[in-house]
């Protein structure tokens, strides 16, 4: 039997590692942001005697992030409404209709509106949805997914073109703006300004051209790496998506402490008779589109007990 072990609250003074204030690792061999679902650790985290721990996290938060900097708004709308895109998609590639749409059918839905919004071809959607389900599509099914995307999601397509746009001018030293009302500035060799103040940056930013192709690499830690325009759009989106994530939690520590953050969720201590508040509360902020960001449709679960396994 697993004893409970690791107190969310009190973890002791060895391996204590925080960012900002939040416990993000607490030993040489177990990394907080990537435990798996089902690991019997989430067990073992627990609240201390008379507290819960709530946990909430953001629905599709860079689908949703990605939609509106693209200006898809058709899809936005529904998505807002409690439409389930995967399965739109999903009965589009397959011909059925909504509510026909089986459950192999919407993980291929799923697989595709979250690897094709960012670019991905043919080739690394079939090998994601092979990993994925065991599905093997042939190379022409895959091609018609891809092509049926694109036709489909014409603003997103167009903010692949547009990030190229943007590297030009990063290079160039040239200001510009990018996606939906303007919202991005591209600030010459700066790069382009976030929510939160700070840049995303391509430092050392050159083009080269491989058989008339041109090929845009910046420099990282490790050499050089690829960028271009559909990887500019991922990167903003899944940014912007960390800024919505830091400004709902500025609005929650105003009343909550928040013991730990991984990825898109968050989760507090509470003691056991404030659980259900601190739960609505949470879920009703993380459901608020903030003031930069307006007509964004954000949605939140979370649940509450007595161990991380529990939220």
């Amino acid at each position: 039997m697993l004893v409970p072990v690791y107190d969310i609250l009190n973890c002791g003074p060895n391996h204590r590692y925080t960012a900002n204030g939040k416990l993000i690792h607490n030993c040489d061999s177990i990394n907080m942001q990537n435990i798996p679902r089902t690991s019997p650790i989430k067990s073992a985290i627990v609240a201390p005697e008379g507290c819960v721990i709530v946990g909430a996290d953001l629905s599709n938060i860079e689908l949703r992030v990605g939609l509106w900097l693209a200006g898809q708004t058709d899809k936005l709308t529904l998505l807002g409404s409690g439409f389930d895109l995967y399965k739109d998609f999903a009965a589009d590639v397959f011909n059925v209709k909504y509510d026909e749409v089986t459950k192999e059918q919407r993980f291929i839905g799923k697989t595709s509106q979250l690897s094709l919004i960012y670019g991905v071809g043919a080739v690394k959607l079939r090998t994601a949805i092979k990993l994925g389900s065991g599905n093997d599509f042939d190379e022409s099914s895959a091609n018609i997914i891809v092509q049926r995307y694109r036709d489909t999601y014409t603003c997103v397509v167009d903010m692949w073109h547009d990030g190229a746009t943007v590297l030009d001018n990063i290079a160039a030293n040239t200001t510009m703006t990018y996606g939906y009302n303007e919202f991005f500035s591209v600030d010459g060799n700066k790069g382009v300004l976030l929510p939160s103040g700070l840049y995303m940056q391509y430092p050392d930013l050159k083009i080269s051209f491989i058989d008339d192709k041109a090929q845009w690499t910046y420099a990282v830690r490790r050499g050089r790496d690829k960028i271009y325009g559909a990887k500019v759009f991922q990167g903003l989106t899944q940014a912007t998506a960390r800024c919505i994530m830091a400004w709902h939690m500025c609005q929650i520590r105003k009343r909550y402490k928040i013991a730990l953050t991984v990825h898109d969720a968050l989760y507090l201590v509470v003691p056991e008779e404030e659980a259900e508040q601190a739960l609505a509360f949470t879920l009703a902020t993380m459901r608020t589109a903030p003031e930069w960001m307006p007509g964004i449709p954000l949605n939140a679960e979370g649940s509450f007990g007595k161990s991380l396994a529990n939220c």
